[in-house]
């Protein structure tokens, strides 16, 4: 899995489920024998998660669509009105990646931030530290970005932090260390064989300036 957006969509349903699975198991079985499941579907804030998950659906399409004023109200409004979802951090990751876009990096880090300091998961942590990696980057943060990357070790996002990481080393003019975090990516167990090519490349460019 080397797409972080995709990544977040799962890891949505994965907090979700762990969130309300007991509730929805709890349900099924009432319901198979006849003690009312319905008063108890509406007492684990389903309603709540639900109104949440569509707005969340409306933030996706205007995040596609570019719009990072109206993107933010969205965000506004899960936060007020769902800030104790699951969808709260997963929307600020959001419209933190359109925001980074764009060049707003003092937005972009305040979101990711948040979610890295509230995450409800290890998993989201990581995931709020790479893309927290990537906007520090490009404000030229490199030691804030070395130190923060050092702390990452999901090893699900194994080869996409070693990737990371040689793109960090590059900036820093460490070309000998970029080329050993591009082979620490190229041997990861989690890297596609398109990606593999592009890590290739990078490397070769990396090698010639040795």
């Amino acid at each position: 899995m080397n797409s972080i957006e995709d990544q977040e969509k799962i890891d949505a349903i994965k907090a979700w489920w762990k969130t309300y699975g007991n509730q929805v198991l709890i349900l099924v079985a009432t319901v198979s024998i006849g003690l009312g499941g319905a008063s108890l579907w509406g007492q684990y804030k389903h309603k709540q998660s639900v109104q949440a998950a569509y707005i969340y659906s409306e933030l996706e399409e205007v995040v596609n669509n570019g719009s990072l004023d109206e993107a933010t109200e969205i965000l506004r409004k899960i936060i007020d009105s769902h800030g104790t979802t699951i969808y709260a951090n997963f929307a600020r990751l959001k419209v933190a990646r359109l925001a980074h876009q764009k060049g707003d990096f003092a937005q972009a880090e305040e979101y990711i931030r948040h979610v890295v300091s509230n995450s409800s998961t290890d998993h989201t942590n990581a995931l709020a530290k790479i893309r927290l990696v990537s906007v520090l980057i490009d404000q030229k943060k490199y030691d804030d970005a070395l130190t923060l990357i050092s702390e990452i070790d999901d090893v699900s996002f194994e080869s996409l932090v070693a990737d990371l990481k040689s793109d960090l080393l590059f900036q820093k003019k460490d070309y000998d260390g970029a080329i050993s975090s591009s082979n620490e990516a190229l041997t990861g167990g989690n890297s596609t064989n398109s990606w593999k090519g592009i890590i290739e490349m990078k490397k070769d460019s990396m090698e010639s300036l040795r």
